[in-house]
């Protein structure tokens, strides 16, 4: 498959970025997420819920 790109009134066609596979055959799937600094742990409940009821998908983290 491939991707066409506009570019300063030209079009370019692009190839699909090639997918990374380890040594052991593993596929690695980039992810991108923000990390938010939490007061305290009510603090962390409090911004958890909040995005939560946004729709946003989450995950609890403690370090």
């Amino acid at each position: 498959m491939s991707v066409i790109f506009h570019q300063q009134g030209s079009m370019k066609l692009m190839d699909k970025p090639q997918k990374h596979y380890g040594k052991n055959g593993f596929q690695y799937k980039p992810q991108y997420g923000v990390v938010v600094i939490c007061d305290d742990e009510q603090h962390q409940q409090h911004i958890y819920e909040t995005l939560k009821n946004q729709g946003l998908k989450l995950k609890v983290v403690i370090v």
